[in-house]
Order: C-alpha cells, then structure tokens, then sequence
C-alpha cells in the first residue's frame, strides 16, 4: 500500500455538523474529491500537557506523573515503572528523552518491544518496562513512530493518554465514539487509532487533518 497516495470519493460524502465535529451531518452528492495523504505538520509549539518535558529530569517526570494520578491504585509500581524505563534511557547517548530513545533503536522499523531489556524470567519488570514507556508516550516527553508504538502492547493505551491531556476537543471526541450505536470493539478501536495517531503524529486533535489521519491509516 505504500504506493497508494490518494483517496477519491466520487458518490457521496459525510460532511460534518459545524456546531459539534462529531456529528455528521445529512449525506450529500457531489461530483468528486480528492484526499491526499499527508502527515500533519509538527505545530511550532508541540503539545505537552505538563510543557516541554524533553529535557526534563527524570525525578520531575514522576512527580508530575504522582501528581497527574494521584488517588488511583498502585502508586508504588507506578513508581518504579517510571524509575526503571527512564534509568535505562539515562544511558542512551543523547541530550534529550527523545534522541535517547532513537539511540535506542526501539523506534526502528521491526524493533522487538521495550520487553526485551527486561530481566530474565521476570514478568513483573517487563510490564513495569511497557508501563514506563507508555507514561512517557501519553505525556508527550518521547514522540514514537508507528513502528516505535506497534512494538509493544499497551491494553489501556487510549484511557491514559486521554487522562494525561488536558483537552476538551479529545473529552468530546471520547463521549461521541462512545455514543455511537456500535459494537463497543469498534467504539474502542477508534478511539485507541485516534489516540495512536496524535502520539505518533505529536500534534494536538486540533492539528489532525483528513489527509494526517488517511496517511495514519496507510502507514
């Protein structure tokens, strides 16, 4: 599909309600568009919920992921899910969070999961490795390519990244999808593709073109 680099409607298309984005609005003809696939590009200020964490110490990274969960359960693996994730990146050459993380070679395309540095034989450090580096995805501080993301498996990724955004626009986006009178697989794998998108695009739902999410799509 690599080769594929429009999308053309010739019959019909949804266009959106102006008052509320998520609700379409009555189907109409027309006699043709075309769509061509893009990556959105990088706003100049890039989305962080807590600011530009890029170079942020480690220790100020928990503190704001402590303060950011306070009240749900299991604080202390949080804890040390983020302590054993960013003390293995500290030893990547590189000057911020994000070149540590493509020293690393996890970002490659047909990278093995962050799994691998786990200690032998013990599940409880390979998930604290998958929750750490989750964290640092939905806070913005590591922006992963497609491939970045796919290598591991995040089971609850579009509810952490939607409680560490501040963002009304992503809050409604939510409540549609869930709204809809579909199958709930389908109401979460929306909302866990639009999730993914925004990471690995580092823009805000605001910045997610039609051409971004087609090229999303396609990648």
């Amino acid at each position: 599909m690599a080769d594929i680099q429009t999308f053309t409607a010739r019959n019909r298309r949804t266009d959106y309600n102006g008052d509320d984005p998520f609700v379409p609005a009555p189907v109409t003809r027309f006699t043709g568009a075309e769509l061509k696939a893009a990556p959105a590009p990088l706003p100049s200020t890039p989305p962080g919920p807590f600011g530009d964490l890029s170079r942020a110490p480690a220790s100020e990274i928990l503190r704001i992921i402590e303060r950011a969960t306070k009240g749900r359960p299991n604080p202390g693996r949080r804890r040390k899910a983020v302590q054993r994730t960013f003390s293995l990146l500290e030893e990547m050459p590189g000057d911020t969070w994000q070149e540590r993380w493509l020293a690393s070679g996890f970002d490659d395309e047909g990278a093995e999961s962050v799994r691998v540095l786990a200690r032998e034989g013990d599940p409880v450090d390979s998930a604290d490795l998958i929750a750490g580096i989750k964290l640092a995805f939905c806070l913005r501080a590591i922006r992963p390519s497609i491939s970045g993301f796919r290598a591991n498996k995040f089971l609850d990724y579009p509810q952490r990244f939607r409680e560490l955004q501040p963002d009304p626009l992503l809050e409604k986006f939510f409540a549609a999808a869930d709204a809809f009178d579909v199958h709930h697989m389908h109401r979460a794998r929306a909302q866990f593709d639009l999730t993914v998108a925004l990471t690995t695009g580092g823009i805000a739902l605001e910045d997610l073109t039609p051409s971004a999410l087609l090229h999303f799509g396609m990648e």
